[in-house]
């Protein structure tokens, strides 16, 4: 291999005519002295495709610009698959056109990865900046590579920025290409490539993300996040075989019995759970486990709001579901202490206009798991529940005065 092993950054490019340059520019700076820059045109309206023809023009060398057949609007996954095909590079590197690389990007990522063979794709956090460039802050990204079960967590969402990554390209071509028609598609492609390799991570910031008012993936709402989500993971339950995974598949099968639930498809819910459960997942192995991960499940942005209460909703019918898979015993256990946790929820929603209400949702939640007396501030709700606010008011103004030495 020589001393500098080609990496490409390829940039798909759609009516972002105004921050294109900065793009190219922000490749064409890399300190890492073997780039090509691969710019592939979809269909833009803007001017965009003048832009990166200048660029060509005064680089050849370094810049090749292509397009979709008459110049046609195919798409993100499209024009990545493109870009991909026409990259020659060891390495990939992915640019949106309204990003910009820190100069050292691909030097860094490079060095990460010839010192790590191993290693499929590293990636990490990113700046925040606006639309005139200005910094707004970092996200911070999670770190795969520390994870005990990394797939696990990509199920649960994309923690993989795709404009942070640099992966080897013999890696990316047995995960080619992404699935055109998803709008998730760069989680559905991230996961699958974990599903086939080890990830690294570098922690710190080698990306400018620019929000600004066209992004395609900010303020996306409930409904539609749920639909997209749910179209991802069904298209990596249907590859889950040739990857070889099953711990994967089933993952993928609890994954879908939950979004099956939250899009009005109980059928398909309980034939999912019923067979991630016959696998033996380790939210199966205890009843302490099942019922966190329950609880987990009320934290999803598209989880139905207020439709959780003790009797009713995905934890008590996921409980029902599991008794004829785990057994009476199993699901009984669950079934306290989801019951527990929810109603331990619901007091604290109605503590401040339904004292009755908390008071019978403090007791049931003590009866079913009596170690929520553990929880300090459940104790204070249900000391103001049994014997009242006034005089719990007046106890705490009393120990007040004590503590402090009054009379």
């Amino acid at each position: 291999m020589p001393k500098y092993p080609k990496a490409s950054v390829c940039i798909p490019s759609y009516n972002h005519a105004r921050f294109l340059p900065e793009a190219i520019e922000s490749a064409l700076r890399q300190t890492y002295p073997n780039v090509e820059v691969v710019i592939v045109d979809d269909g833009s309206a803007d001017g965009s495709l003048r832009i990166a023809r200048d660029y060509e023009t005064r680089h050849p060398d370094r810049v090749r610009v292509f397009t979709h057949p008459g110049h046609a609007n195919r798409g993100i996954s499209a024009t990545v698959n493109l870009a991909f095909e026409k990259a020659t590079g060891v390495y990939y590197s992915g640019l949106p056109s309204d990003d910009v690389l820190y100069p050292d990007k691909i030097e860094r990522q490079v060095a990460f990865l010839e010192a790590r063979p191993e290693v499929g794709f590293v990636y990490g956090p990113y700046d925040l900046i606006d639309d005139a460039g200005r910094m707004t802050g970092t996200q911070r990204i999670e770190d795969l590579s520390a994870d005990a079960d990394p797939l696990e967590r990509m199920v649960e969402i994309n923690v993989v920025p795709g404009v942070t990554v640099l992966a080897r390209r013999e890696q990316v071509a047995r995960v080619y290409p992404h699935a055109e028609g998803l709008v998730y598609s760069d989680w559905e492609f991230w996961a699958r490539f974990l599903a086939l390799a080890p990830v690294g991570f570098l922690d710190r910031p080698l990306v400018k993300y620019r929000v600004h008012g066209s992004n395609t993936s900010v303020g996306i709402e409930p409904a539609r996040h749920l639909s997209h989500t749910l179209a991802v993971i069904e298209a990596l339950r249907r590859r889950a075989p040739e990857l070889g995974n099953e711990k994967f598949g089933a993952l993928l099968d609890l994954r879908l019995a939950h979004l099956r639930y939250c899009a009005g498809d109980p059928e398909g819910a309980a034939r999912d759970l019923k067979a991630s459960a016959a696998f033996g997942l380790p939210a199966f192995e205890r009843p302490d486990a099942f019922a966190a991960w329950v609880e987990s499940r009320g934290r999803e942005p598209f989880h139905p709001a207020g439709a959780e209460s003790p009797d009713s909703g995905f934890g008590p019918w996921a409980v029902a579901q599991l008794r004829p898979v785990l057994g009476a015993s199993f699901a009984s256990a669950a079934g306290r202490l989801v019951t527990a946790r929810l109603c331990a929820e619901d007091a604290f929603r109605s503590h401040a206009t339904d004292p009755a209400r908390t008071r019978e949702m403090v007791l049931r939640c003590l009866r079913n798991d009596p170690r929520w007396l553990g929880d300090r501030a459940l104790r204070s709700l249900a000391a103001e529940a049994l014997v009242g606010r006034g005089l719990m008011n007046r106890v705490r103004r009393l120990k007040g005065r004590l503590a402090g030495g009054g009379d």
